[in-house]
């Protein structure tokens, strides 16, 4: 099964699927640690932890290397937000 698949499985399990929203690299170890098995970003979030009061502020490389940073340490799944 693919991590894709394992995924789409967590939304039709019969266990609710709750996502944790991470800011950057340490909230999401910390969502991760207390047993999420899913991590959404919060774009507003990310922005306001760099200074910005809005998502649509933050340089597009910027916020996807914050992304990239969380699913290559993060062994959870990971839903992104972008707002662009």
């Amino acid at each position: 099964m693919t991590k894709i698949q394992e995924f789409n499985e967590l939304h039709s399990s019969q266990e609710i699927l709750f996502l944790g929203n991470a800011w950057d690299l340490l909230s999401a170890l910390t969502l991760e640690k207390v047993g999420f098995k899913a991590i959404g970003t919060t774009s507003w979030g990310i922005a306001n932890s760099l200074g910005f009061a809005d998502g649509e502020l933050i340089d597009f490389d910027r916020h996807l290397g914050i992304i990239k940073t969380i699913t290559t340490v993060t062994g959870a799944f990971l839903h992104a937000r972008i707002l662009g």
